[in-house]
């Protein structure tokens, strides 16, 4: 799977729910990120693709790495197939 075969909406839900998992709210994620609200937001509804930039600011601050997103969303598409 790679990037541009990954729905908006599905990238956005995982990265919404990492961010919950770890208690942040999204306001708290774009200050630590430099990212603003509105666009985390967007990213988190599948309104619009990180763009890279914005994926390696989010890795440290949510503890994940963007690649075990993709893994996972691959892993959760094969088995509704």
């Amino acid at each position: 799977m790679c990037y541009e075969d990954l729905s908006a909406e599905l990238f956005g839900r995982y990265l919404r729910q990492r961010r919950d998992a770890l208690g942040l709210t999204r306001e708290e994620v774009a200050k630590r990120t430099g990212l603003s609200d509105k666009n985390l937001g967007k990213i988190e509804r599948g309104e619009q693709y990180p763009v890279a930039n914005t994926l390696y600011k989010l890795e440290p601050v949510l503890k994940i790495k963007i690649s075990n997103i993709f893994e996972q969303i691959r892993k959760e598409t094969a088995t509704k197939d």
